[in-house]
């Protein structure tokens, strides 16, 4: 039996031929950057190198190149408005304009280097600490920075007094970033995920034959959007459906996350509307993660994310367009 499991990737959302013009998705983005990595580029101590200030260290593009996963985000997430306000404001400045004028170097004083470090000590009686490594660990520690998971695994019927069927194979992505809110993070997600032929494990299009029901369905992929959720520090906020400390093991340089999420809801689909499609008034169903990570890449304080694999596994309803009505039995992912 194959476990779901899923790996965290980056995405590079700007590749700059030279640091002055950089075609990327968001002016500030780079900006930050800009002061944060100081390669070269007169670093956070240069006034007079920040292409904020100095609008002749740089050309404007007419049109805001944008990468594909910032296509992903939703408008409401002013992206693009932002990116042009920065850019008329940025335009306006000239190399003598006061530093007061650039938020960056207020928020990054030349005085101080950013420091991604992690306590992994301290997770249990620092909930702060704790929320700051999971983040680092399920996304990145720089706001907005794009990160990809993937995952692949297998789909499975559980029936009463039945032996379990395996349906179909699976596979999707998981595309988002963290953005600073009170008390914690927000973490803005978009997924696919793709049924696939559990023996020749190829992607299935059109129709299956659903061996519970011998009958012919139409397959629907998962798009999932928004996928978003709050972690906060505060237990009793009605945002935060995961609230920190998580509970961590430690081994060794390892670190692992549990994180459990169980939902509870009035189905979309009531079943006097779609008698075929639901299974019950109620939507239910159970998200069991495991993050595992490096105690190394936690405490380097030059990482803003680490290394991170994902072990998963789901217990829900029936498929809506699976067709099998309010039939006992459930759907486990692993």
């Amino acid at each position: 039996m194959e476990r779901s499991v899923a790996v965290q990737g980056k995405m590079d959302v700007s590749t700059p031929t030279t640091w002055a013009f950089v075609p990327c998705s968001s002016w500030k983005v780079f900006h930050a950057h800009f002061h944060l990595s100081n390669q070269n580029h007169g670093g956070i101590n240069s006034l007079s190198m920040c292409p904020f200030l100095n609008a002749s260290l740089r050309r404007t593009p007419t049109t805001p190149k944008r990468s594909a996963l910032s296509m992903l985000f939703r408008d409401s997430d002013k992206i693009d408005e932002t990116h042009n306000r920065n850019l008329n404001q940025s335009s306006s400045s000239s190399s003598s304009s006061s530093p007061s004028s650039c938020p960056f170097h207020q928020l990054f004083p030349s005085t101080e280097k950013v420091s991604y470090a992690i306590n992994p000590h301290t997770f249990q009686s620092d909930p702060e600490e704790n929320l700051r490594g999971f983040i680092k660990t399920r996304g990145s520690l720089i706001p907005n920075e794009e990160f990809v998971f993937w995952w692949v695994g297998d789909i499975y019927a559980m029936i009463d007094d039945q032996p379990s069927k395996h349906l179909f194979a699976f596979e999707g992505y998981n595309i988002g970033r963290m953005k600073r809110v009170d008390g914690g993070w927000r973490m803005l997600t978009r997924e696919v995920g793709l049924y696939k032929d559990p023996k020749t494990n190829e992607i299935l299009t059109g129709t299956w034959v659903n061996p519970l029901t011998n009958k012919e369905n139409d397959v629907v992929h998962v798009w999932n959007d928004p996928v978003n959720q709050q972690f906060l520090t505060s237990p009793n906020s009605p945002q935060a459906k995961v609230s920190f400390p998580l509970p961590t093991t430690t081994r060794d340089d390892d670190v692992y996350w549990n994180a459990e999420v169980f939902l509870n809801y009035p189905s979309p689909l009531p079943r006097k509307e779609f008698p075929d499609k639901s299974q019950s008034d109620m939507y239910q169903s159970a998200e069991l993660f495991q993050f595992y990570t490096k105690i190394p890449d936690l405490m380097d304080p030059e990482k803003a994310s680490a290394t991170c694999q994902i072990s998963w596994v789901r217990v829900g309803q029936w498929l809506p367009w699976m067709e099998m009505g309010d039939r006992q039995g459930k759907l486990v992912y692993h």
